[in-house]
């Protein structure tokens, strides 16, 4: 009966994870792992979250980049023009 409820318990915490990756996959970028247990998988959903955070920098930024690069190529067009 430990043996169910513990492999049960794992199964669901699984399954919260699978929904945040496939969040994460659909392009939401802000979605987490829910925090509020301490067990032995909290220290792998602290790890998860900060990957998903490192993540959503990255592509911030990237995004930013990009923005920035396309607004040097509109200006250099620009001068070329005129």
């Amino acid at each position: 009966v430990a043996l169910f409820y513990q492999f049960s318990k794992y199964q669901g915490r699984s399954d919260e994870a699978v929904k945040v990756l496939n969040l994460l996959r659909e392009g939401h970028l802000n979605a987490r792992m829910p925090e509020g247990k301490r067990d032995e998988l909290a220290p792998l959903v602290g790890a998860f979250n900060q990957m998903a955070g490192d993540l959503e920098k990255m592509v911030e930024q990237l995004r930013t980049a990009d923005k920035s690069r396309r607004q040097l190529l509109q200006d250099l067009a620009h001068d070329l023009r005129t």
